[in-house]
């Protein structure tokens, strides 16, 4: 019954998609078709859906349906972003909605480690809390990392359900032994570049940019 009623969702999926346009969408949830137990393209279907502008209201079906338990979906997710390209931006985007501490156990397990957590204050919905892990590359004048996972939940949300994710293909400080980079494991602050990034957001939001940088301010650390 389950396995019929996402077929009929997917077909008119299929027809909205065709009909807007969004042929990214089409080809996901028509491979679906074939294969509904499909993981890979049931994460390729939900990132092309948030990029194609859909809110919670209709990715929640989704969700409900392929991500519990979670487990599965995030270490696929945290997979990918891990051995892939520079460009799975589906896969930063299939982690938003779930609860930081499932992604982080994935992250932890798959050898990533926090670089640094921040509070970013927001007047409009509440500040977010925002931690980046990344895995040790070994660059020879001090830490960095290549692939990171940024990932975000609200302040006053219990739950830490993640609404901003971001994959950086690496952090590596600009001035890694001056005064423009400190801290500890955990703690780091300072400047980095960043390469090619990732980044999706609830409600709605999504962006790649190729060449970038990032700054970790020091007061905005956890403590």
């Amino acid at each position: 019954m389950a396995d019929a009623k996402m077929h009929l969702r997917l077909r008119k999926l299929v027809a909205k998609a065709i009909e807007k346009e969004w042929w990214a969408v089409e080809l996901c949830a028509t491979r679906l078709l074939e294969d509904v137990d499909d993981l890979d393209y049931q994460i390729n279907l939900v990132g092309a859906l948030h990029e194609a502008g859909s809110l919670q209201n209709v990715l929640k079906p989704y969700w409900n349906a392929w991500r519990s338990p979670a487990k599965p979906w995030v270490d696929r997710c945290v997979d990918r972003l891990r051995k892939g390209s520079n460009g799975d931006y589906w896969a930063v985007a299939s982690l938003l909605g779930l609860s930081l501490p499932a992604t982080s156990d994935s992250l932890e397990v798959s050898g990533y480690e926090q670089i640094s957590a921040q509070r970013w204050p927001d007047l409009k919905r509440g500040a977010t809390r925002v931690h980046l892990f990344g895995i040790e590359s070994g660059f020879p004048d001090g830490p960095s990392w290549a692939p990171a996972i940024e990932l975000g939940f609200r302040e006053n949300d219990d739950t830490q359900t993640v609404v901003h994710a971001a994959r950086y293909a690496a952090v590596i400080p600009l001035h890694p032994r001056s005064r423009r980079w400190g801290g500890s494991p955990g703690r780091y602050w300072g400047e980095a570049v960043t390469g090619r990034v990732l980044t999706a957001k609830l409600p709605y939001g999504s962006w790649r940019v190729f060449d970038d940088y990032r700054t970790i301010e020091q007061d905005t650390l956890l403590p």
